[in-house]
């Protein structure tokens, strides 16, 4: 959820309340400096990147996981750690465990259009990492998609760092590829490009 003036990086102080302040902690100071411009940049990005993809703005809870891709129903949800196999219940009780990958399939939204029509859109895989350090992540089986295109890299210069990716990178399965720390790594598989 982005709040009045996050993406020009208006933090307030800490204050998440300044609703009755009349002063310089609720005010927006809209002559932008250059990292606020950068900021708001990747913020219109991001912003894009959910409204032009169905996938990422479902009216409905995800109901059918994957099926695993071997052999089975590729649902509409799959979680992966980094070294790309599917996520157990044991993957999700480490402690330690600061990073892992969602599926999220645009072959398999539920919700009908506007005019009761099916919604097909590009899928996506989103890869966190919260660790302190960068960590090595596998694309998933073919069963998932065969080329993957990277859609937003929270790491990229926009915010001061530079991409590990550049534009022309396509990630097909089995591949390994580095995640920095503590960002997010959003790839695109094209609806024409499926499984």
């Amino acid at each position: 959820m982005i709040a009045h003036g996050d993406e020009l990086g208006r933090g307030q102080s800490g204050n998440n309340n300044v609703y009755c302040q009349d002063n310089e902690l609720a005010w927006v100071e809209w002559g932008l400096q250059d990292w606020q411009r950068d900021l708001l940049a990747f913020s219109r990005r991001v912003v894009d990147l959910r409204t032009s993809h169905p996938v990422f703005r479902r009216r409905r809870f995800f109901d059918r996981g994957s099926g695993g891709g071997a052999g089975g129903e590729v649902g509409d949800i799959a979680w992966f750690t980094p070294t790309g196999d599917a996520m157990t219940d044991e993957g999700w009780s480490q402690g330690s465990a600061r990073s892992l990958m969602v599926f999220l399939n645009g072959d398999a939204i539920r919700d009908p259009d506007r005019r009761g029509g099916r919604v097909v859109g590009d899928s996506f895989l989103v890869v966190f990492n919260a660790h302190d350090k960068p960590i090595t992540c596998t694309v998933p089986g073919a069963a998932y998609g065969g080329g993957w295109l990277v859609a937003l890299d929270t790491s990229d210069d926009q915010i001061g760092i530079v991409s590990v990716f550049d534009d022309a990178t396509t990630l097909v399965p089995g591949v390994e590829f580095t995640v920095t720390d503590r960002s997010i790594v959003v790839l695109r598989r094209p609806v024409a490009e499926g499984p």
